[in-house]
C-alpha cells in the first residue's frame, strides 16, 4: 500500500477552510475509517483505522498536524499496520509552507520527508528545499499554491456561487507531491451525515466538494486519488470519501473539540 494513502489525507483534510471571509476554527478531529469500496483486483481484504487532525490557528498561519494508522489485510491474510505522521505550517498569506512527513509499516520506516518551499509572491514561482531524506531542491510553476490557499481557493469559490476550481498545488508530501487538482464545488446543502458531530456543526454553511487529483501532463488520465468530502465555513471537515480507485475509504467524523487559537503553535 502506497504512502500516498496518508498524503492524500493532508492534500484533502489537513489544510482544509483559511477564507478570509469567515474565521478559521481551531479544532481536532477524529475520524473512524472503515472501507466502503473494494476492487477484485487491489489485493487487498481488508482496511480501518483511525485519523487524527488538528488545526491551530498560529495567529501569522496555521499549523497542521496528522496521524493515520491503517490495518491493512492482504486478499492472503497478511496484516500490516501503516503509521502516517503529517506536521506542517502555512503562511497566512500562502507563500509559505514548512513539512515534515513520516511513514512506517509495522514500525520500520518507509519514507521521511522534511523541507520547506517558498514562492516570489502570490501566483509567482517558487521551489522546495528538502532536508531529508538528503538535501535537493523541486522547482514549482508560476501559479502553484499550497493546500492551505487552495482550499482559500475553495471557500471562495463556493460563497461567489462557483461550480468548479481547477489549480497546480503542492502538498508538500515530498518530491512527487505537484497535482494539477480539479474541485467540483454544490450548492450550500443539507447538515453533516456525521450525526455524533452534528450540532457542532449546525451553523453557518457548508459544500459539498468533490476533488479529483491528476499528475501533471496526463491529459486524459485517470486521477492518482479523489476526495469527496463535506466542507464547513468554520473549516471542518465531515463526510469524508478517500476513493484511491482499487479501493476507498470512509472516514465519519465521532470526534471534535475546538480551541481558540495559539500564536506559539509549533512548527516543522
Amino acid at each position: 500500500m502506497s504512502a500516498r494513502i496518508g498524503m492524500a489525507c493532508v492534500a484533502g483534510v489537513v489544510w482544509l477552510g483559511v477564507a478570509d471571509a469567515a474565521p478559521l476554527q481551531s479544532h481536532i478531529g477524529v475520524y473512524e475509517l472503515t472501507m466502503s469500496k473494494n476492487r477484485s483486483d487491489s489485493g487487498i481484504a481488508g482496511v480501518s483505522g483511525r485519523l487524527v487532525l488538528r488545526v491551530t490557528d498560529s495567529c501569522d498561519g496555521f499549523a497542521q498536524s496528522q496521524r493515520m494508522v491503517l490495518l491493512t489485510t492482504s486478499a492472503d491474510g497478511e496484516q500490516v499496520v501503516r503509521d502516517f505522521n503529517f506536521e506542517s505550517w502555512e503562511s497566512g498569506d500562502g507563500t509559505e509552507i514548512r513539512f515534515d512527513s513520516r511513514d512506517t509499516a509495522n514500525g520500520t520506516e518507509q519514507s521521511r520527508h522534511s523541507g520547506h518551499a517558498d514562492l516570489s509572491a502570490e501566483g509567482g514561482e517558487g521551489k522546495v528545499v528538502f532536508t531529508r531524506p538528503e538535501p535537493g531542491e523541486l522547482p514549482l510553476e508560476a501559479g502553484t499554491v499550497f493546500p492551505t490557499e487552495h482550499f482559500k481557493v475553495l471557500i471562495e469559490a463556493a460563497q461567489e456561487g462557483r461550480r468548479s476550481v481547477e489549480r497546480r498545488v503542492y502538498d508538500g508530501s515530498g518530491p512527487d507531491g505537484v497535482y494539477d487538482a480539479v474541485a467540483w464545488i454544490s450548492k450550500p446543502g443539507t447538515p453533516t451525515r456525521d450525526t455524533e458531530v452534528a450540532d457542532q456543526l449546525k451553523d453557518g454553511d457548508a459544500w459539498n466538494v468533490q476533488l479529483a487529483y491528476f499528475k501533471p501532463a496526463t491529459d486524459g488520465s485517470l486521477p492518482e486519488y479523489e476526495i469527496a468530502f463535506r466542507l464547513h465555513e468554520n473549516g471542518v471537515a465531515s463526510d469524508l470519501v478517500l476513493d484511491y480507485g482499487t479501493f476507498a475509504l470512509n472516514a465519519r467524523l465521532t470526534r471534535l473539540d475546538y480551541f481558540p487559537p495559539d500564536c506559539n503553535a509549533s512548527r516543522p
